[in-house]
Order: C-alpha cells, then sequence, then structure tokens
C-alpha cells in the first residue's frame, strides 16, 4: 500500500471515530434528560401526553390531557408512570396528598406544576386542560 493510500485511509478512520463519538455523546445527554421523564400520564379514562414548548429560549414540558367539564380539579387522581428511579417532588405545587400510592393533584391552581426528581436533575412539567363536555 502506498503512502498517500495509507494517510487517506487514516483520514477516513478519523473521521468514521469522530462520527461514533458524537452519536455515543448524543445518545447519553439524551438518557440523561429521560430519566425525569413521564412515560405515561391519566386521569381516569382520559389518557394525557407530554409536549415540548420553546418559551423566551427555554424548553419547557406540557402534560396535555382532555377531561370533562364536570370533572373534580381539586383532587384529580393521577396514574403516572415514571422513568425509572425518577418520584414526584414534595415540592410540586398541584400535590395534594396520596391516595392508595397514586398522587393527588389540584388542577385549580394558577401555578400547578409537577415536578419530577430523580437524584440531583429536576424536571417541571405544566399542565394544559381540554375540556369535554359530557352529555
Amino acid at each position: 500500500m502506498s503512502q498517500s493510500t495509507m494517510k487517506k485511509l487514516c483520514i477516513v478512520l478519523a473521521v468514521l471515530l469522530v462520527i461514533a463519538l458524537a452519536g455515543l455523546v448524543i445518545t447519553l445527554i439524551r438518557n440523561s434528560n429521560r430519566s425525569v421523564a413521564i412515560k405515561s400520564f391519566a386521569i381516569g379514562d382520559s389518557t394525557g401526553h407530554i409536549e415540548t414548548e420553546w418559551v423566551k429560549w427555554k424548553k419547557q414540558y406540557v402534560i396535555v390531557i382532555t377531561l370533562p367539564d364536570d370533572y373534580e380539579f381539586t383532587k384529580c387522581i393521577a396514574n403516572i408512570e415514571l422513568a425509572k428511579g425518577a418520584a414526584i417532588s414534595s415540592e410540586s405545587p398541584c400535590l395534594v396528598d396520596y391516595l392508595g400510592g397514586r398522587p393527588v393533584l389540584n388542577l385549580t391552581l394558577e401555578n400547578r406544576d409537577l415536578i419530577i426528581i430523580n437524584g440531583t436533575k429536576t424536571r417541571n412539567y405544566g399542565f394544559r386542560i381540554e375540556l369535554k363536555k359530557e352529555k
């Protein structure tokens, strides 16, 4: 193999190594952000989903759920699946109590964030509640 071919091969291998390392770093960052994730969220028969919004250059997490307009919003018993090791912070403004291991939430508050913690990481989830008229 000529010296020119060896140089080209070394350059190609170096570029591939840089791409592989960048992919590894991105994967590690994504996985560390998932440690405070809500995997699923439901209140009664209503299932919510998580959306992200950018407000003033800051990423915010929002639980979007549709509930009946006559629902008792001061005592919502939630079924929440969290990432491994994550928990609901007792500092969450909307957290009222627990019932059978499930959190009871007051969703009538102006500041009703649900705060999820995992080790030293925290993430705030706001709420967007859409109302469904009962027939």
